[in-house]
């Protein structure tokens, strides 16, 4: 008959389990940005973007990411508070 998994060896699968789900969340997350901010930027002038389509991108992904961090902070902080 099979042992059972110890507490600490529940508990090390479960974190990364989580960990695995929160990789996953921030790919599709950074999938979605990276096609809205392509949508947003990107005209039809050809298979390169041009150099005002790259800062747009790159403006583009600069919002995202200070949001997010922002975000984060402030879950954080409220987290720390409670």
């Amino acid at each position: 008959m099979a042992e059972q998994p110890s507490p600490q060896q529940m508990q090390a699968a479960m974190q990364m389990a989580q960990q695995q789900m929160a990789q996953q969340q921030t790919a599709k997350q950074l999938e979605k940005v990276i096609e809205k901010c392509f949508n947003k930027c990107a005209g039809k002038s050809g298979d390169r973007l041009d150099k005002k389509e790259q800062l747009c991108v790159g403006s583009c992904f600069d919002v995202y990411f200070d949001t997010n961090k922002a975000v984060t902070e402030a879950l954080v902080a409220r987290q720390q508070k409670s």
